[in-house]
């Protein structure tokens, strides 16, 4: 063999074991890098989409804007969110706080900081409103998103919309406003509520004013509310604390609860669920129950003053509140409370309906 050879074979050698230490490096720094990236938070700058397989999920990026802004001459905060929770919570401040935190998924970590950086915040005054939004992100929601949470004077009014996250909003005194598609929804305190998601809970309290909630298929919970409420949903729950004013509320397969009630006139109504109210002070308005398939139950205090009508051809029908002029047949009763001014209609078709007294 030639010297020539025999160099050209060592060179060839030499740069075989470079090229395998250097992999060994490189996989050893990527095993570190990995094996760190458990111990960094949710809002860290670089962390691992969570989901069954992480290979699909990719990574995740996340980093943070700030603005705020005068709160002089603004009446109401308006925030549009294609992709994102909202979070809004008022207090005693001059200033709008805004925290924008955008969120990114790719499969390396370069396509996560792309779609994280996307759009970017947008904070518009118009007239006496402030508008909020994610700019750049509807095409991308799937990939990207922006988490809001923003600190503002209770004096004013919150509107959000969102198409795919969560809602909370607290300490609004002027009253709040929320939409969603696919999140739930938080509304505490205000002179007004108004929120709808479709396929989310909702959960309202310490409302001074009408509120309104709607959902398709979560679940409603209100407590201490005082003024007129409407509520419907279609396959979920019904549940309230505490309420006074005007009800009416409506559900196809969900229940409806109310452990306390006080006002003068409540229509409730559902298809196959059934309905449970509590009516705990002297009652003399108009109160009317209907289901189709489902049990009604009336807990009614025994010096109200109203007619009672109990009406199901398909169940049994029964009353251990002691009445006046009763007339009773199959499936039917009827009968008197006091003077008999208001009127208690409770309706079924093969449900049971039971009246009873409140302790």
């Amino acid at each position: 063999m030639r010297a020539r050879d025999v160099l050209l074979a060592i060179f060839i050698i030499l740069v075989g074991i470079s090229i395998t230490a250097a992999r060994r490096d490189v996989f050893a720094k990527w095993g570190q890098r990995l094996q760190s990236l458990n111990s960094i938070s949710e809002w860290g700058d670089l962390v691992r989409a969570p989901g069954i397989r992480e290979a699909r999920q990719g990574w995740r990026q996340i980093d943070t804007l700030r603005r705020d802004a005068e709160a002089d001459e603004i009446k109401e905060i308006v925030v549009e969110c294609t992709s994102g929770d909202v979070r809004i919570v008022g207090g005693y401040t001059s200033r709008i706080d805004i925290e924008a935190r955008r969120w990114g998924r790719g499969n390396s970590y370069l396509d996560a900081a792309k779609h994280a950086r996307l759009g970017n915040l947008s904070v518009v005054k118009e007239g006496d409103r402030l508008l909020i939004s994610d700019i750049g992100r509807k095409r991308f929601w799937k990939d990207a998103g922006v988490d809001f949470n923003i600190f503002a004077p209770s004096q004013l009014v919150a509107d959000i919309k969102t198409t795919a996250g969560n809602v909370y909003i607290e300490d609004m005194f002027k009253g709040a406003k929320a939409t969603t598609a696919s999140g739930d929804i938080i509304v505490y305190g205000g002179a007004y509520a108004s929120v709808s998601s479709a396929s989310g809970n909702v959960e309202i309290g310490g409302v001074r004013g009408p509120t309104e909630a709607r959902t398709g298929s979560g679940d409603l919970l209100l407590y201490d509310i005082i003024g007129e409420t409407r509520t419907s949903a279609v396959s979920g729950d019904i549940n309230i604390g505490d309420l006074s004013g005007a009800l009416k509320g409506s559900t196809v397969s969900g229940d409806i609860s109310i452990k306390y009630y006080v006002g003068s006139k409540a229509a409730l109504r559902t298809t196959s669920g059934d309905i449970e109210a509590n009516v705990r002070e002297k009652f003399d308005g108009e109160f009317s129950a209907n289901s189709i398939s489902g049990d009604i139950r009336l807990i009614l205090p025994t010096d109200s003053d109203c007619t009672v009508d109990l009406s199901s051809p398909g169940g049994e029908v029964s009353s251990s509140t002691l009445l006046q002029d009763v007339s009773q047949k199959h499936g039917q009763l009827q009968g008197r409370l006091g003077s008999g001014e208001g009127t208690v209609t409770l309706r079924s078709v093969s449900g049971d309906i039971r009246l009873n007294p409140s302790n």
